[in-house]
């Protein structure tokens, strides 16, 4: 079981990723890098990683992204709530948990294979442990 944002959950998301047929499928064509940071607190240190959809090829890498397409960034129980389904980006977005940059014409292209994403990680979520994250 890895631990929320550790690098084993990260690999965890990529092996998911990298394996998923239908994923591979709905992506071709689609060349987009997603960026994710996660705000440090008192107890938890700056959590930086990406995701990058290249014409069908889907991999997830801790760290930051040489050249992001779009930037999400949000504070530590935001990240976790996302990631568990207690809360859609769409709501922490609009309700200002969830600040986005970048190209969002390429983000709402987008969309329905990020929204998408969800159903792919569902194992990892599982298997997950949110601790207090």
């Amino acid at each position: 079981m890895a631990e929320f944002l550790s690098t084993a959950w990260m690999r965890e998301l990529h092996e998911i990723a990298r394996a998923h047929q239908r994923l591979a499928e709905q992506t071709r064509g689609l060349n987009l890098v997603v960026e994710q940071r996660i705000d440090g607190d008192h107890a938890h240190p700056p959590v930086v990683f990406h995701v990058t959809f290249d014409d069908g090829a889907v991999a997830v890498a801790a760290g930051p992204a040489a050249t992001p397409t779009v930037t999400f960034a949000q504070d530590r129980p935001t990240a976790r709530a996302i990631a568990t389904g207690e809360a859609s980006a769409q709501r922490a977005f609009m309700t200002g948990g969830l600040r986005v940059g970048g190209d969002l014409q390429a983000l709402l292209a987008a969309r329905e294979v990020l929204v998408g994403l969800g159903d792919v990680f569902a194992a990892v979520r599982e298997t997950t442990d949110f601790g207090d994250a």
